[in-house]
């Protein structure tokens, strides 16, 4: 099925998630993406049912209930109260656009910590693929490559990508992310390590 960073096992699952990104689950429910000021304008006018420029408790309630919609839930009394709290910073019972667009634009800062090991995977392996075109003279000279051998080597890279970039969008779109992201490095530490085991082209 597919994958979020929510159905990771805990203590990064579903609790993790809930507890430490409150406020950014039910802001992505809300369809909020780009973070501009006039997507975020959009989405509070289109809450402010009674067009008097605030948010009041039933309009954040139906607020709530769109964004756990969304994602398959049910909004509870206690979400719209924590909800409430963190988005009315004077205390008078509703919310302002400018409280609305701070705390949206506070959420979308967030750096979720989860992430750090994804992106430790993507530089070590854009670091793998980056060595590679200095050492390209070396190995021409070093496994007796032609000019059609160094041609066809280098261009394998670019056409694997251009072959199998749509169709992996494709695939990703309906099976998650997580299959592609795993699978995906794998195949192309195998590729990178046969690359080392190479000692000529035939």
């Amino acid at each position: 099925g597919r994958w979020s960073f929510a159905s990771l096992p805990l203590p990064f699952g579903q609790q993790y998630w809930n507890e430490t990104h409150f406020g950014t689950r039910h802001l992505h429910g809300l369809g909020i993406e780009t973070y501009t000021v006039e997507e975020i304008n959009k989405v509070f006018r289109k809450y402010d049912l009674n067009g008097d420029g605030v948010l009041e408790r039933n309009e954040i309630e139906g607020m709530m209930e769109v964004a756990h919609k969304s994602q398959g839930t049910q909004s509870s009394r206690q979400d719209v109260d924590r909800m409430m709290a963190e988005f009315d910073t004077h205390k008078n019972g509703t919310v302002s656009f400018d409280n609305f667009h701070s705390y949206v634009i506070q959420q979308g800062s967030k750096v979720d910590n989860r992430i750090w090991p994804i992106a430790a995977c993507m530089v070590m392996t854009g670091t793998s693929v980056g060595v590679l075109t200095p050492v390209m003279p070396m190995l021409v000279k070093q496994l007796g490559m032609t000019a059609g051998d160094f041609g066809l080597t280098t261009t394998a890279f670019g056409m694997a990508k251009l072959l199998s970039n749509m169709p992996a969008a494709f695939f990703v779109e309906r099976y998650g992310r997580k299959p592609f992201l795993t699978n995906g490095l794998a195949v192309m530490a195998a590729g990178v390590g046969g690359i080392g085991l190479c000692s000529s082209m035939s």
